[in-house]
């Protein structure tokens, strides 16, 4: 990693676990690391922080107070399925102001995914995985609701409230109230489906 930087010129580095789509964390290194004759010794697992994930919905205004207060100014941008799809950076923000710093990464791969379930509580009440696709779900509740922004329910969560949802937290849509009952960090992973 220390050569891969200190060639390419890049001094924050995304780390993945088995696919690129999976980022468990970053590498910065400063110039002050990079002069550091002892850095080569170092491992890897000591240079490594905590990545932190937002949703591709959230706005600037969102995300400037959060790049701002990290130190290494970046967060990875996960789909509805928590997936990287990308990172953003305080330099991103700045160039849509001032135009190109010359810094960024797209990731464009996904983790194979098995099939998506749901389970009946009662006669009106569902337990979803967050990954079952609208279509699936229109059919199961008679709805329509809406698969322009995303494809699955989580997605649809994700979208309407602009962040990464959290337990408890809950929209109604078409006459439902989604509840999410189980998130990561990265995704939503269970919800409740009860009529509002």
């Amino acid at each position: 990693a220390i050569t891969l930087v200190r060639r390419r010129g890049y001094n924050r580095l995304p780390v993945y676990s088995r696919n690129i789509s999976n980022i468990t964390g970053v590498v910065t290194l400063t110039t002050w690391d990079l002069m550091d004759a002892e850095l080569p010794d170092r491992s890897l697992e000591d240079l490594i922080k905590p990545a932190h994930y937002v949703s591709p919905y959230q706005t600037i205004d969102q995300l400037l107070p959060i790049l701002r207060n990290r130190d290494d100014h970046m967060a990875i941008v996960v789909d509805e399925f928590g997936s990287a799809v990308g990172m953003i950076t305080m330099e991103d923000i700045l160039e849509e102001v001032v135009g190109e710093i010359d810094v960024g990464y797209d990731f464009e791969e996904y983790l194979p995914r098995k099939k998506r379930i749901f389970e009946m509580l009662d006669e009106e009440t569902y337990l979803m995985d967050a990954r079952l696709p609208i279509s699936e779900v229109n059919e199961l509740l008679g709805t329509s609701l809406p698969a322009v922004e995303s494809h699955t329910i989580g997605g649809l969560m994700m979208a309407r409230l602009r962040h990464i949802p959290n337990e408890g937290e809950s929209i109604v849509e078409a006459g439902f109230r989604f509840t999410v009952t189980e998130a990561t960090d990265r995704a939503v992973v269970k919800l409740r489906v009860e009529p509002a």
